[in-house]
């Protein structure tokens, strides 16, 4: 069978199924079989494909029926330009998700960075290889996360990028630093927070990210049992930094409610509402 041919068969495979953008993830799949770039699809549409890598291309395609993502099927996915490695154990990286990292990059007077939720590390990683040296030498780097799968991906694209500085962290939330409360004394701080924010019913409605960690998404009824959480810890910590700038991703038919979570602990917090390029309430910025 030809390149074209199997690529005509199993895209018209994968949209029989409903299987999001087909033709694109069947290209994606044929060329890491091959091991080739998408200009020698394109290049060579006759070129007879083997028995071998027919059978494993089909293999792969079964694999995004039945709900991995490409992302994951591969083993990485590009996040603000840089390549990370990805498994079933971290949330696959999303493109909305770059705003906080354009967000952060505009701070230039600040002491530490803690990435709540590290995952894939691909937020705090964005950011410290968009940092001039002296910023990167400046400022103490922690990613923190509760599973322990997931900061061994978090640590391996540490290694990928050669990056040795930040500190990953098992933690529930902030527990680290409410144990280490030395290390905010007197700091301006800035929190990144990819927390869990769907309900048990949006991910049941979303059939994209089934195979994805539970741990990853779900937050109780509301979707903001994490983010409560987050600022009644931030609350016993805040008599001890200078200040602290914390940017939330949600989805967006909460901000309200995320809005009175925030207000209920910090009534003076100054509250900013970034929106995606769909127009939707996605990033929430919180000065206190």
């Amino acid at each position: 069978m030809t390149i074209k041919e199997l690529l005509q068969q199993e895209t018209l495979r994968l949209k029989n199924n409903n299987v999001e953008f087909p033709h694109q993830a069947a290209e994606i799949l044929l060329s890491t079989i091959l091991k080739k770039d998408k200009v020698f699809l394109l290049t060579y549409p006759n070129k007879s494909i083997s028995k071998q890598k027919e059978i494993l291309f089909k293999k792969l395609i079964q694999k995004r029926i039945t709900g991995w993502s490409v992302a994951v099927i591969i083993g990485y996915k590009y996040f603000y330009n840089l390549k990370f490695i990805v498994n079933k154990n971290v949330l696959v990286p999303r493109p909305e998700t770059e705003i906080i990292v354009d967000e952060v990059l505009k701070q230039k007077d600040f002491d530490i960075l803690i990435d709540l939720g590290t995952g894939s590390s691909c937020i705090i990683t964005s950011i410290y290889k968009n940092l001039n040296k002296a910023l990167q030498n400046k400022i103490s780097f922690y990613g923190l996360d509760i599973s322990n799968k997931a900061l061994n991906i978090s640590k391996k694209n540490s290694v990928l990028h050669k990056i040795k500085k930040i500190n990953f962290v098992k933690s529930d939330l902030m527990e680290y630093f409410l144990k280490n409360k030395e290390l905010l004394k007197d700091k301006n701080i800035i929190i990144t927070a990819n927390l869990p924010y769907l309900t048990l019913q949006q991910i049941k409605n979303s059939p994209s990210i089934h195979r994805e960690p539970v741990l990853a998404l779900e937050s109780g009824p509301d979707g903001l049992k994490h983010y409560r959480r987050l600022f009644k810890e931030l609350k016993k910590l805040s008599p001890l930094f200078q200040s602290c700038l914390i940017y939330c991703e949600i989805d967006g038919s909460q901000t309200k409610n995320f809005k009175s979570i925030v207000k209920k602990n910090y009534s003076q917090a100054k509250l900013r509402v970034i929106q995606d390029l769909s127009k939707n309430d996605r990033i929430i910025s919180i000065q206190i």
